[in-house]
């Protein structure tokens, strides 16, 4: 049995019996997809700190309605949607509190937070030298392209499965990837002309 086959029956073992009431066996549960749910939650809203809010919340969220979850989709598609939501909310609460801050960001507060994020989003997500180039790029895409570029190319997934986890086709999945990778590539040639052949 191949170590996916093998995480996909040891969470559904534990979704069943944590619906039934067994603590230790949500605790497991938790365990087990905690990292991936704090990554959805940071490229979601590209900030370590409301990453760590969103997947709080999530946590809450998945202990409220797991007895609610019947398996018609799997539940890392159902868990992605839940933080998806999370960040959606979080995103909706602030934006009066948005306008606000209009004033501070054309002062350069924004410049700082956007540095801050982008070491962040490195510390957590790049392995290597070349992968912590294409970070200091990766914060700027939209945040669609940011959800399939990193599902794709840094947690290496087929784009069918990405498409089932986000609820799309494969071909939105596809054109998302292409649009993220030209901006990457076109950013990372701009300001470093002598890796142009390593994109030929």
């Amino acid at each position: 049995m191949s170590e996916e086959a093998e995480h996909l029956n040891l969470t559904n073992e534990l979704v069943r019996n944590a619906q039934t009431g067994d603590r230790q066996a949500f605790e497991r549960l938790i365990k087990l997809h905690f990292q991936r749910i704090h990554r959805w939650a940071l490229i979601g809203t590209g900030d370590p700190d409301d990453a760590d809010d969103v997947t709080q919340r999530v946590l809450i969220l998945v202990h409220r309605k797991l007895r609610s979850f019947r398996g018609d989709a799997g539940f890392e598609s159902w868990l992605y949607r839940i933080t998806s939501n999370a960040v959606g909310e979080l995103f909706r609460k602030r934006k009066s509190r948005r306008r606000a801050m209009d004033r501070y960001e054309a002062s350069g507060v924004r410049a700082e937070i956007t540095e801050a994020t982008e070491r962040g989003l490195a510390e957590r997500i790049a392995d290597d030298q070349a992968a912590g180039l294409i970070t200091t790029f990766f914060e700027g895409l939209p945040t669609k392209q940011r959800e399939v570029f990193d599902l794709v190319e840094l947690q290496g997934l087929k784009a069918g499965e990405v498409a089932e986890l986000l609820g799309v086709e494969a071909s939105t999945v596809r054109v998302h990837l292409l649009r993220a990778r030209r901006t990457i590539r076109s950013k990372v040639l701009e300001q470093h002309p002598e890796f142009a052949e390593d994109y030929r």
